[in-house]
């Protein structure tokens, strides 16, 4: 009986101390497509971004984000001074570096991300990001219901270790951008070991 008394308090802490880690506000309810008037052309091509696929729903972005358009946020800004980390992951049906990064597109906001590279060299995929069919050189939404940031899994994958040219796009704005997956873009460092 003495060894259980410190159990249930431990298992409390723990309880609590997960609960602390997920950052944002959760909303157990997936959020759904909500048509935006505001929504960019889809580029040829594209993947739609599933609303469902979404593992959380922020207020506020976390440390290290930042916001494109106001409309999506990555892990990097545009003129980022370090390439992103990229290993290799042989998967059939799509190039073998893959460099895993969250997305986070604000709830109401219709956006797209295409990146400058023949689909054989170069992809991107959130959402179903474990499915190959889901990875192409372009994804849009055009909003999902919901409050605050929605975050995504997925990533960039590419042939080799190289600078891609990124282009965010909302109806009213357009951002070019580089990233650096693997390989560092000019002005920028090599990815952390």
């Amino acid at each position: 009986m003495a060894r259980t008394k410190g159990v249930l308090p431990a298992m409390a802490v723990l309880v609590a101390m997960l609960g602390a880690c997920t950052g944002g506000t959760s909303d157990p309810t997936p959020p759904t497509t909500a048509p935006s008037a505001s929504a960019p052309p889809a580029p040829d091509g594209a993947r739609t971004l599933p609303c469902d696929d979404s593992i959380e729903q922020r207020d506020d972005l976390p440390e290290g984000y930042s916001a494109v358009l106001d409309a999506v946020a990555l892990p990097f800004a545009p003129g980022s001074d370090r390439a992103l980390q990229a290993v290799r992951d042989d998967q059939e049906g799509v190039p073998p570096f893959w460099s895993k990064i969250g997305l986070l597109v604000r709830a109401d906001s219709g956006v797209s991300l295409e990146i400058d590279a023949p689909e054989r060299e170069a992809v991107l995929g959130w959402g179903h990001a474990g499915d190959p069919d889901y990875f192409g050189t372009a994804i849009t939404t055009s909003g999902c219901d919901g409050d605050g940031w929605l975050a995504f899994v997925g990533g960039f994958r590419v042939d080799d270790p190289r600078c891609l040219d990124l282009i965010v796009t909302t109806a009213s704005a357009e951002q070019p951008s580089q990233v650096g997956v693997g390989a560092p873009c000019d002005g920028q460092q090599p990815p952390p070991l």
